[in-house]
């Protein structure tokens, strides 16, 4: 419709949809109506179904625990998915900073190698200060060391960076004081082999009439690189975990919200506010990338978050810088922007045919290869690029280089189909 705008997100209130999973996911984590184990148990114990033990449980941080934390220690309670009778393990002491506080979170690496707890509590000894202080205690568990840090919410990440061959791991949390809100997102467990992830730390804003609002819940999606920050009052916040860009801010629930967690179907998050409404929050894939270039008017954005999320939108903008490249002579370079182009939009026969078609020049790698070797950095090689790669392998006599591929999950064989001629050899992406 003409003059309304266009957001990059869509809110759904989801209670009692049934989404359609896959097994391994409905089998551990999701009830027949679609919410995560842990939002359930808190939504059960909002409506008075409370554990008869007297401890805090707070949502699921693994496929198969349940934090648990009694007064003076935190918890691992292997019973969500596995037998009965296993007690809960001990991981660490609860730090001081957090005597007192109400638990609102507790947050677990998939290596289990960092755990954070978080709590707030009234501000009853600075009248100057925030009315509720966070509190957070980072663990590492191969160092056996806690860090207290002042914060409301936290949550782990996963980021693949420009030119990286693996993941680098972030801790993100953001805190709100008397004086203003941040976010920050740092590195941690840096492995050399890697590029050093630059910390943010940026302004997190709140309107003049949520004086009293401050950050409850924090979820990322690992496809998008997106942060999405709730607050109490319902506010919903996106931020670009690489650049710690702010890409959206809107107020999605005029109740207070009770709890959120991931909802991997959608990449996005799931909430409960006060009333018990449902309310499912994601990236409106066709509508992102042309809000964040016209909204925002941020190509670089654009392009980071395309390649990442394999969105549409920044088609012309890769095509483009492609060839500029490509034309400049940085075959380097726009190797790299094919390889990452989303959707794979640039990585056709038409592709290798230009690199291809360079001469190569003496002492240095050919295009071509260049161009292969870094789709092989990256992943797995689709049929034309398997193909094209197979046949100088295969007529070299370098056999073991092909299966070394095979093993790595680089490119994948298989037998022909009958009738076809016996020494024949099909690639699949």
């Amino acid at each position: 419709m003409h003059g309304v705008p266009v957001l990059p997100v869509r809110v759904e209130e989801v209670l009692g949809e049934r989404r359609r999973q896959d097994d391994e996911h409905r089998a551990r984590f999701v009830r027949p109506d679609g919410l995560e184990r842990g939002v359930v148990a808190l939504l059960e114990r909002r409506r008075g179904r409370r554990p008869a033990h007297h401890v805090q449980e707070v949502p699921v941080v693994g496929a198969a625990q349940r934090g648990r934390v009694p007064r003076q220690e935190a918890r691992h309670d292997p019973r969500v998915v596995r037998r009965a009778q296993d007690a809960p393990v001990k991981v660490f002491d609860r730090h001081a900073s957090l005597a007192g506080n109400q638990i609102i979170n507790y947050r677990v690496t998939p290596d289990e190698k960092w755990l954070v707890l978080v709590g707030i509590s009234s501000n009853t000894t600075n009248p100057a200060g925030f009315k509720v202080k966070g509190a957070m205690q980072l663990y590492s568990k191969e160092r056996g060391v806690s860090q207290p840090i002042e914060g409301h919410a936290a949550s782990f990440a996963e980021l693949r960076l420009e030119g990286a061959s693996d993941d680098t791991k972030l801790f993100a949390f953001a805190v709100r004081t008397a004086t203003g809100a941040k976010l920050h997102i740092v590195e941690i467990d840096h492995q050399a082999n890697l590029p050093v992830y630059a910390k943010k730390a940026v302004d997190v804003f709140f309107p003049p009439e949520a004086t009293n609002d401050f950050p409850v819940a924090m979820q990322v999606s690992k496809r998008f690189g997106i942060a999405y920050l709730v607050t109490k009052y319902g506010f919903i916040h996106l931020y670009d975990l690489e650049t710690g860009t702010c890409i959206y801010m809107n107020r999605i629930s005029g109740e207070t919200m009770f709890t959120t967690c991931e909802h991997r179907a959608t990449s996005g998050v799931i909430g409960i506010n006060r009333k018990g409404q449902v309310l499912s929050v994601t990236v409106d894939e066709d509508v992102m990338i042309p809000y964040v270039l016209s909204t925002l008017n941020n190509a670089e954005l654009a392009i980071r978050l395309a390649s990442r999320g394999n969105l549409p939108g920044a088609d012309d903008l890769y095509t483009q810088q492609f060839q500029q490249l490509f034309q400049a002579g940085d075959y380097g370079g726009a190797a790299k922007v094919a390889a990452s182009s989303p959707r794979g939009i640039l990585r056709t026969s038409q592709t290798i045919d230009l690199f291809k078609n360079v001469p190569a020049q003496q002492g240095q790698l050919s295009p071509i290869l260049q161009y292969f070797g870094i789709l092989l950095e990256r992943g797995k090689l689709n049929k034309f690029e398997s193909l094209e790669l197979a046949r100088p392998v295969l007529v070299q006599g370098r056999k073991q280089l092909l299966e070394k591929w095979l093993k790595e999950d680089k490119v994948r064989l298989t037998l022909p189909s009958p009738g076809a001629r016996a020494r024949s050899l099909r690639l699949t992406p």
